[in-house]
């Protein structure tokens, strides 16, 4: 994508290279008001609890330069697309500097790409003779025609945005594009869709309002992104609580240093292979994290806290212990139930129809990897891991999630978190 962006500011720069400076000029301030609040939108993101960075603002400010007409004081904003893209793009630089880093995550870059497909669409495709942004300025256009169009039109380029987000989350993440397009819709639809009306709103009371026009239609937009920040705040006490959880066997020496937080980005990385949704895999690495909370009621620990050692009998009374605590915590009875399936062994599925989601069966074969090998990564010791998890294969463990495991391990070593889980289905890495 960004190979993309590259070549379509410079396909902007050099359509204006003769009279880039005259036009911007001409629209100084507008051009200087927008530069500023594409800006300040890349710099107050909201950052969900999956990990993921969304700039509503900026893509709101990118859609109501690309509509933006007549504006009361100021000469109408009759310009080309590449001024748009490049008014855009700068104001992202600009942020990108102030940040003094580089968004690698690929929302920058669909943001931009967005906006330059829906300027080109606005104000570079002739319908009946004129151009649809021209339409809007045909007096005798019904308002609500206009206002419907302009809405359609931001729609489709957030649309546009997410799809190019998933797949680049798809593509880091080695999970399906239609996956990563349901996550990117079903955490924060509201936050998303609402950067759909700025633009419609500056277009319509610009001729009356000016260039506050576009600060005032962002007010609704700022309310809506206010009452996201604080959902994503309770999900950081929650991510807190789960962090806390995850070191008391540590802390009692009951489990390895670690341990949980190993299976728990290894079993995310299986399940995002496996194609499971955000909230599947944040709910198996939450159950990843507190999976060995039922030894603290062992008299004896067992020898460095491998479940994978111990009797049928003792794995399930360690899950049915870890479920019980969790339940009471707020929220946690999926987990919970996740913790408690475990230790279904693969062979009570097949022969008494017991019931382990796929979330569990992916928890037991990672928490087994990383009991076998102790966070030891060299390949005599994932080859011996392997080895053993084999000898259960149809009867400890689900042999496609065992094929899956051996996939995932052949790819390198899974990274250890840098502090505590995650949060609703993504990294504390920034991931748009």
């Amino acid at each position: 994508m960004i190979g993309l962006c590259a070549l379509m500011v410079g396909e902007a720069v050099w359509s204006m290279r003769n009279d880039l400076i005259p036009t911007v000029s001409h629209h100084a301030v507008v051009v200087l008001s927008a530069v500023v609040m594409v800006l300040v939108g890349e710099l107050v993101r909201v950052h969900m609890p999956s990990g993921r960075v969304l700039a509503p603002i900026s893509s709101a400010v990118g859609f109501t330069l690309v509509s933006l007409g007549a504006v009361q004081g100021s000469a109408s904003f009759d310009v080309r697309p590449g001024v748009v893209i490049l008014c855009y793009a700068t104001g992202q630089v600009l942020a990108a500097a102030l940040r003094r880093e580089v968004d690698t995550t690929g929302g920058a870059a669909a943001r931009l790409l967005s906006v330059g497909i829906l300027v080109h669409l606005i104000r570079g495709v002739d319908v009946a003779g004129r151009t649809l942004w021209e339409w809007q300025l045909v007096s005798s256009t019904p308002r609500w025609v206009v206002a419907a169009a302009l809405v359609c039109g931001a729609s489709t380029a957030l649309v546009i945005e997410r799809l190019l987000t998933a797949m680049h989350r798809a593509h880091t993440l080695r999970t399906s594009t239609a996956t990563a397009l349901r996550d990117e819709f079903e955490e924060a639809p509201t936050v998303t869709f609402a950067g759909a009306a700025p633009g419609p709103i500056a277009t319509l009371i610009a001729p009356v309002a000016g260039v506050l026009a576009l600060p005032l239609a962002l007010i609704p937009l700022v309310i809506t992104m206010i009452s996201v920040r604080r959902y994503a705040e309770v999900w950081r006490t929650l991510r807190q609580t789960i962090q806390t959880l995850s070191r008391l066997t540590e802390a009692g020496g009951y489990t390895p240093p670690d341990h949980a937080h190993r299976t728990a980005q290894l079993g995310r990385a299986m399940a995002q292979r496996m194609g499971l949704g955000e909230r599947e895999v944040t709910a198996l690495e939450y159950a990843a994290l507190l999976h060995d909370l039922g030894q603290v009621v062992l008299a004896d620990p067992i020898p460095g806290g491998a479940t994978v050692l111990a009797a049928p009998a003792d794995q399930r009374m360690i899950a049915s212990t870890g479920a019980t605590i969790i339940r009471h915590g707020p929220d946690f009875a999926a987990v919970a139930d996740l913790v408690e399936a475990q230790a279904v062994q693969y062979r009570s599925i097949l022969e008494h129809e017991a019931r382990a989601p796929l979330a569990s069966r992916i928890l037991r074969v990672a928490n087994a990897f990383d009991d076998l090998t102790g966070g030891i990564q060299e390949p005599a010791t994932v080859s011996r891991a392997l080895e053993r998890i084999h000898l259960g294969l149809g009867y400890d463990y689900d042999p496609e999630i065992v094929a899956v495991l051996e996939a995932t391990v052949a790819h390198g070593p899974i990274p250890l978190p840098d502090g505590g889980p995650r949060g609703l289905g993504g990294s504390r890495r920034s991931t748009d």
